[in-house]
């Protein structure tokens, strides 16, 4: 088990590894059916995976969630911690996708009483804001204040300054929510530093979802110590590098319709470049005895039990091959001759499609309340 620290009372406790579900409605492969979806999520339960993951916009008309829910209807629910996101809102403009998000309270809720419908739950476990509204205060989002404002001017070296009195009398959506019992722990993804701090100040923060994999390393240096700092988990979103890592098809072949078309380090002369280190990687498998993935993965696991990979699939091979990391043991020479033979810098291309590139953590600062 892995424990995400709420609080010194309250602690949530989910397995090594996760299960991302987003891939069973089509993302990097055609969708499966209900009935093809349920029968993996029973299957990864069935292996020791307790965790799950989805978001309200996973799949057309939020379908990712209801195929979570169908499964859980099949499956003893005290046993499993399930995980869901609001706040990315599709949209079009002159035929072109467009993504915004929304973080208003009261959107908060309306998304919260969705996704309890379509799973069919009475709570989530785990409810992240899938990416920061940068125009809302965070403490909006997470806990309301109602402000008395007492403005005191007065002239002094020739500056106006003045003092502000914040009462705090109402609590925020997010937190009402818990306090109903509708979720049991709050989370965000691609949050920055100061949001992070922020948030964890009105209502503590129980876990992070990042992108972190052997190639996109960049939480290392400010995010995962401040987390430890303040007792947050991290949830690692695409471990396998958005399957990169995950065997030679992605780093052969790309599947026909697959979004990763859309990402700069899956394009051209990127992808070329990236083969190099997909190639180190397979020879340290080699040396361990292991698959591509497997490593990559046990690498992510060895960062501390603070940190729970979901890695997702649509096959039941490619789950038993990722569930095999958690028996394979590496020593502190060998986690860092694996980190080596991924050097960042030699990375070509930027992690996120471009279409999301404005929010990313490093740009999730909101307005001051």
């Amino acid at each position: 088990l892995s424990r995400f620290f709420d609080s010194i009372q309250f602690d949530l406790q989910v397995s090594r590894l996760g299960f991302g579900c987003v891939g069973l409605s089509g993302v990097y492969n055609a969708p499966l059916s209900h009935e093809e979806g349920c029968s993996i999520i029973k299957e990864a339960f069935n292996r020791g995976i307790t965790f799950f993951d989805t978001a309200d916009i996973y799949g057309e008309k939020h379908d990712n969630e209801i195929m979570l829910g169908k499964a859980l209807k099949q499956l003893p629910r005290e046993k499993i911690q399930v995980a869901t996101k609001f706040g990315f809102v599709k949209s079009e403009s002159k035929g072109r996708p467009l993504i915004e998000v929304k973080g208003s309270p009261q959107h908060v809720r309306a998304c919260c009483e969705a996704s309890l419908e379509r799973l069919d739950v009475d709570y989530i476990d785990l409810y992240f804001q899938h990416r920061v509204d940068t125009s809302v205060p965070i403490e909006d989002t997470v806990c309301i204040k109602y402000i008395i404002s007492f403005f005191l001017g007065y002239n002094k070296s020739s500056s106006n300054e003045c003092f502000t009195c914040l009462l705090l009398v109402k609590m925020g959506e997010l937190k009402k929510l818990v306090e109903e019992g509708k979720i049991k722990y709050i989370g965000l993804s691609e949050p920055s530093i100061d949001t992070i701090k922020r948030a964890h100040k009105v209502h503590p923060i129980t876990a992070l979802q990042m992108e972190y994999s052997l190639w996109t390393r960049e939480i290392e240096d400010e995010i995962i110590p401040l987390c430890r700092e303040l007792g947050i988990g991290i949830v690692a979103y695409s471990p396998l590098g958005r399957g990169f890592f995950g065997g030679k098809g992605v780093e052969e072949t790309m599947p026909n319709g697959s979004q990763l078309a859309n990402y700069p380090r899956f394009n051209g002369e990127n992808l070329e470049k990236n083969k190099l280190l997909y190639t180190r990687v397979s020879n340290l498998a080699i040396k361990h005895g292991s698959t591509v993935p497997q490593l990559a993965l046990a690498w992510l696991l060895h960062q501390g039990r603070d940190i729970v990979p979901i890695p997702g699939t649509t096959k039941v091979k490619n789950m038993t091959n990722n569930v095999g990391s958690l028996g394979l043991k590496l020593s502190e020479e060998d986690v860092k001759e694996i980190c080596d033979a991924v050097p960042v810098d030699e990375v070509s291309g930027r992690r996120e499609m471009r279409l999301l590139s404005e929010y990313t953590w490093k740009l999730a600062n909101t307005p001051l309340k």
